[in-house]
């Protein structure tokens, strides 16, 4: 009876435990106002689950995404991502945070110790990480490096594919072995681990196992036989083994030893009231291997695939490594702290998207404490987890990207770089405080000199099986697998060439603030060795026409984007103390209620105006020349542009030639159509409020239109013609027909296509002889690189959505910032062949007139026109440069990760015509548009006049000949797709 009784209580009484227990940890604990995941809090268990499968850090990741900067993650355990919490943490008062341990450390090492102990043991190491420590022990460093050059040179030359993390661990442990023990692991000289090493890879699992262990000892002994890798702690104990067995040999042997390394340093006190014990050599010999080795393997791993996964990073970075050093013996760590600064930014940022140690080193409280803002009781387990607080946009600016100038003064020191407000600070990859890592200068001397050597010696490509190797597991250290590489051995180059790349690369090193005062020869002008009379003594005599550009502007208009904005636009001309306004709009907007909240705002604050509708869509030079006689007489002293594309340029064209009335039509259209005269004055104030999501005008300096006696599109192109405030409101763009949405969308997505892929701002030429010569289109720029390929992705994810669902309020309204960002993208970088031809294919339309437009005549929508020959126009540039193609296919949702380098271009090109033909109702090529093959070289004539954008064509060649016959092999692709 009692028994039977017992048995219906025990799980009524468990369940009332686990309600009560639930209510007591999520609404009345003293953590309950810390936000986290509620289920880890009422099991957990799943913390200790997600350790084992190697998902914390990722978890961890993902919930200070969702829940902030502060998240409760257990019963009493809170992680944090700010900087003020690291002081906090592991700053200031650590006394009183004591250290979290788990069962399997060791309190006999440095890094475990308690606070006193520690102290002696920091002592005791002090000299062999000291200044002059690390000086003595280069030598043997560069022994080990040299042996890893020569190994990999071996392995280059036969073609072999390369796994660098096992090269890089081979090397700092063979280097911190010596270091340690007196002796090195000998894996560089057998090209294999030694089994103390490969024991290390497995051993980190077992933390995760302690931890189970020490939270829930019966379920974990119940378990252990199913989850504890067989012989993992016989190993570890032949680890310990190992390390007592060196130990002791040195001891013996101590007089024979006098070479500054760890145990040279340590027994320095032996004997003495602070002396360490053989168990704490031991244990430090132990740690200090795993900690000086594995991390510093893993962050030359993480740098080598970051470079190698963004193109040019690695090229800057490779061009500075050789060209500032004259040869591979000024390779000395020294030297590369002081005179590779991008490099050092290249580690910095890696140490921030690849942490060596991507968890939370764990303190306990003792007492009530606010960390961040945050009360925290008695306790708690508290940490700042690494990874989570490097990926945060709390934190850097564009965290997901990889982005070493972020780390350079300029970026620090601006606050008009977009990196200026990122808190550096927080990235603490050494920990902080009085307990961070005694190890720190040799692992940065140690990753400076091994990466320097490697980038001067060879040419590193990535293997397709290693593209996505950054997604991994994390064990308290990353579970890494091979990183695969093809290389090949540098050939050096001639001394001119050395001399010509110093020139190149020392911007990095000096960057300019202003192209007048940064030039760094003007630091130069003195002493016949500078770098500029050498180049001159040995190099051939440099055409000035084909000296290629060595900086890039930024110019974009200033940008308001929100539902509601236009009605502000009254008081932004009352600002602008404007007295009377043009606005320049087309018939159909007239009607629309953009039109009228624009005409009310100025009205309501008593600005003057006038209106001139008679815009026409795709403008050509009769319909500008009328806009500009209309208003010439009114005298407007500012303009609004409410409209789309070709009304905003309108505008433009406007406001130019009533600022210089006197001037002929042709003076400042683009070269060879027109004089191509620069506009060396301000123009009045145009404020733009596009209506459609296409164009990106209300960014550029750029005006396009019809030219009609030479059958050609052009236009003007210059930075005083941009708008001086674009307005962009998401609730003008609702009225849009679908037709038009997707012609502007598909414009959206060629001006990001093209810009991205454009030849890089330091490989076109001439270089101006004055910056006010400097083009509009400069060519891709690291700022343009973020805007375009921003604005592919989310017109790849939106537009589709736009064009089907007219309601679709957020679609609407992320193309509209779409079409933004694209227009500062390539109102900077430029855009090339698809915009080239296009001009063309809609001057000469053979009478085709897209659905959806209410206009009388045919039309070839100019968003239709730059699509209808993508396909083919990428198939065509991707040689130039494969990774950025694929990285354009991988934004279309193409998964990249088995696709040949040598494929880019026909993976891409597939991808945007399997976009088209799902977007619906876009030509199939130019046949559809009614062109036929008679008329290609009609098209190519009209092609050949775009200088200004065909100059940014990657892989175009520059002989005429040849440039012809490879825009009519476009073209005839072109026909269809």
């Amino acid at each position: 009876m009692l028994f039977e009784l017992a048995l219906r209580l025990i799980p009524a009484l468990y369940f009332v435990y686990l309600v009560t227990s639930t209510i007591w940890y999520l609404y009345l604990h003293p953590l309950h106002r810390i936000p986290g995941p509620k289920s880890w809090i009422i099991f957990p268990i799943l913390r200790q689950i997600s350790g084992i499968r190697g998902r914390f850090d990722s978890d961890m990741r993902r919930f200070h995404k969702h829940y902030g900067t502060a998240v409760r993650f257990g019963r009493a355990e809170v992680s944090f991502i700010t900087p003020d919490a690291w002081k906090q943490i592991y700053g200031h008062g650590h006394a009183q945070l004591p250290k979290v341990l788990t069962s399997v450390s060791n309190t006999l090492d440095i890094i475990s110790s308690n606070d006193a102990d520690h102290s002696r043991h920091r002592k005791a190491l002090s000299h062999a990480f000291s200044a002059k420590g690390l000086q003595a022990q280069e030598p043997l460093v560069n022994g080990y490096v040299d042996k890893l050059i020569e190994r990999l040179k071996g392995m280059a030359a036969s073609g072999v594919p390369v796994d660098m993390v096992k090269w890089y661990n081979l090397t700092t442990f063979d280097v911190i072995g010596d270091l340690a023990f007196g002796e090195p692991f000998g894996g560089l000289e057998r090209a294999e681990y030694h089994y103390w090493v490969a024991m290390v890879f497995g051993f980190v699992k077992v933390v995760p196992f302690a931890r189970l262990r020490d939270a829930y000892p019966v379920v974990f002994k119940l378990l252990k036989t199913f989850l504890l890798p067989k012989g993992l702690m016989a190993a570890r104990q032949r680890q310990i083994e190992h390390a007592q067995r060196t130990v002791a040999k040195r001891l013996q042997n101590a007089d024979a030893y006098h070479r500054g390394d760890f145990m040279d340093s340590m027994l320095r006190h032996a004997g003495e009231k602070d002396g360490l014990s053989v168990e704490e050599l031991e244990g430090n010999a132990n740690i200090l291997i795993i900690a000086g080795s594995e991390t510093t393997a893993t962050l030359l791993s993480g740098v080598t695939y970051w470079l190698l996964r963004t193109p040019d990073v690695m090229k800057k970075v490779t061009d500075e490594v050789r060209g500032v050093m004259q040869s591979e013996v000024e390779i000395t760590s020294n030297n590369v702290a002081a005179r590779l600064p991008y490099m050092l930014a290249c580690l910095e940022e890696a140490l921030r998207m690849y942490p060596p140690v991507p968890t939370g080193l764990q303190r306990r409280t003792l007492t009530p404490v606010q960390i961040a803002g945050y009360d925290v009781a008695p306790g708690t387990s508290v940490s700042v987890h690494q990874s989570a607080a490097y990926a945060s946009p709390v934190n850097f600016h564009l965290p997901e990207q990889f982005i070493p100038e972020r780390w350079l003064p300029e970026a620090k020191d601006d606050p008009s770089s977009p990196f200026f407000s990122d808190r550096r600070d927080v990235l603490q990859p050494f920990s902080a405080g009085p307990r961070n890592c005694i190890g720190r200068n040799l692992a940065f001397a140690e990753m400076r000199l091994i990466l320097a050597r490697v980038l001067w010696n060879f040419d590193l490509e990535l293997c397709k099986e290693s593209a996505n190797w950054a997604e991994q597991k994390s064990y308290t250290l990353w579970e890494k697998p091979a990183l695969m590489l093809d290389m090949s051995i540098r050939i050096p180059a001639s001394a001119g060439t050395r001399a010509r790349s110093l020139l190149r690369t020392v911007q990095y090193s000096h960057p300019p603030s202003c192209p007048c005062h940064g030039n760094p020869l003007h630091h130069l002008q003195h002493g016949h060795q500078n770098p500029a009379s050498l180049a001159r003594h040995l190099a051939t005599p440099i055409d000035p026409s084909r000296q290629k550009e060595y900086a890039f502007e930024m110019a974009a208009s200033s940008i308001r984007f929100g539902p509601g904005s236009t009605k502000e636009v009254g008081m932004d001309f009352k600002n602008l103390k404007a007295n009377r306004v043009c606005i320049v709009t087309d018939e159909n907007v007239a009607k629309l209620d953009a039109m009228k909240q624009a005409v009310e705002a100025l009205s309501s604050e008593g600005v003057e105006f006038t209106v001139f509708d008679r815009v026409r869509i795709e403008p050509k030079d009769s319909s500008v020349k009328e806009a500009i006689d209309f208003a010439k007489p009114y005298g407007a002293d500012a303009y609004l542009a409410v409209g789309g594309g070709s009304v905003i340029d309108t505008a433009k064209l406007m406001n130019l030639y009533t600022t210089f009335p006197e001037a002929d039509f042709l003076d400042f259209v683009n070269a060879p159509l027109g004089k191509g005269l620069p506009v060396n004055k301000p123009l009045k104030p145009l404020i733009a409020v596009p209506t459609t999501a296409g164009t990106g005008s209300e960014t550029t300096g750029t005006a396009i239109f019809d030219l009609v006696s030479k059958k050609a599109k052009t236009g003007i192109a210059h930075r005083n013609l941009k708008p001086t405030l674009g307005i962009c409101d998401p609730i003008n763009t609702r009225t849009m027909p679908a037709a038009v949405k997707a012609a502007s969308g598909l414009d959206v997505l060629c001006h990001s296509l093209e810009s991205w892929t454009a030849i890089p701002y330091n490989e076109r030429t001439p270089r101006p002889a004055n910056p006010i010569q400097r083009p509009a289109y400069q060519g891709a720029n690291p700022i343009s690189d973020i805007f375009s390929l921003q604005a592919l992705k989310s017109c790849v994810e939106y537009l589709p959505r736009a064009v089907k669902d007219p309601g679709d309020f957020e679609a609407q309204s992320q193309m509209l910032l779409a079409a933004t960002l694209a227009g500062v993208g390539f109102g900077n970088a430029g855009v090339h062949l698809c915009h080239g031809m296009s001009y063309p294919i809609s001057s000469q339309n053979p009478g085709y007139k897209h659905g959806g437009y209410a206009v009388p005549h045919p039309i070839i929508p100019h968003g239709v026109s730059v699509a209808v020959t993508a396909p083919a126009v990428f198939r065509f540039t991707a040689a130039s440069n494969p990774d950025r193609h694929l990285a354009a296919a991988e934004a279309f949702g193409v998964d990249i990760s088995n696709v040949k380098r040598e494929s880019a271009g026909e993976v891409l090109g597939e991808a945007i015509a399997d976009f088209l033909v799902k977007l619906g109702g876009q030509p199939r090529g130019l046949k559809d548009l009614g062109f036929k093959a008679s008329d290609v070289d009609g098209l190519v004539e009209g092609t050949l006049p775009q200088k200004r954008v065909l100059m940014l064509a990657p892989n175009l060649n520059e002989e005429l000949h040849a440039e012809k016959q490879e825009l009519r092999t476009l073209l005839e692709q072109s026909l269809d797709y």
